[in-house]
């Protein structure tokens, strides 16, 4: 799926999003490399052709637009793209909290940023 990602984006483009995410990826906060990650999913989206592949990565983007309470196939899509692309810059997608101990991964963090793009914190979702 990442090739879809890539595909959808274009080639310059991807490379240069790996790049930043090499570049601040390693010393930034969860929460900020989400938002970033998110946005790059909503500039993909926002490439998204009326001629389109039906079953690929344009239908889980469109879907998570839609609603954001996506599980199963549509879920582990974006956990595989969200996976490779911090493979791909040297980021760790899946943590513990020190403080806490709770698991937390970058994936959950940039589908809820996704699908809450549009909204602000204080309306109800």
């Amino acid at each position: 799926m990442i090739k879809d990602f890539e595909r959808l984006i274009g080639e310059n483009e991807y490379s240069t999003f790996i790049s930043i995410l090499k570049s601040i990826g390693a010393t930034s906060r969860t929460h900020r490399i989400s938002v970033f990650i998110a946005g790059f999913f909503r500039y993909a989206h926002n490439k998204i052709g009326e001629d389109y592949e039906k079953g690929g990565l344009e239908d889980v983007l469109i879907a998570l637009d839609e609603n954001p309470y996506i599980d199963g196939a549509d879920k582990d899509i974006m956990f595989n793209i969200v996976d490779e692309l911090c493979k791909n810059a040297g980021i760790q997608n899946h943590k513990v909290s020190e403080s806490t101990g709770d698991k937390y991964s970058i994936s959950e963090n940039v589908i809820e940023e996704y699908s809450k793009w549009e909204h602000m914190r204080w309306e109800n979702f």
